[in-house]
């Protein structure tokens, strides 16, 4: 199983290369898929340091986007034991999810050398 540093989940193109491009520029070894299905896959042969999840994606490539951070978070916890996981979203009231689902949250307005620092600080913890 290869360990990656950062999986991403985001289903907007734009700001899913955003996120390459900040977490590669960082020499951060790195894979983002935009939909369930794909995160699945990836799972098969991978496992990351940190997780980075859109809260709202869809299931299938094409789908429609929807609140399916939970089954992402519930996929993780059952193949990887103490998982880091953040939930990155531009809705505010989504931190809630993250206090119930006991995962870091990070809004999407926050600067990029933030949402950086924390992956950083994630990775170093043990």
């Amino acid at each position: 199983m290869e360990k990656l540093d950062v999986i991403v989940i985001e289903d907007n193109k734009n700001m899913k290369e955003s996120i390459l491009q900040l977490l590669n520029g960082a020499e951060l070894k790195t894979e983002a898929v935009s939909n369930y299905e794909d995160f699945k896959n990836l799972l098969k042969s991978n496992c990351a340091g940190v997780y980075l999840f859109d809260c709202h994606f869809p299931i299938i490539p094409d789908g429609n986007a929807e609140f399916n951070v939970k089954i992402a978070i519930e996929k993780v916890r059952k193949a990887h034991q103490n998982p880091k996981i953040i939930l990155y979203s531009s809705t505010n009231g989504l931190k809630l999810y993250a206090d119930i689902f006991k995962v870091d949250y990070m809004s999407k307005d926050e600067k990029a050398l933030e949402l950086l620092n924390k992956i950083k600080s994630l990775l170093k913890e043990p």
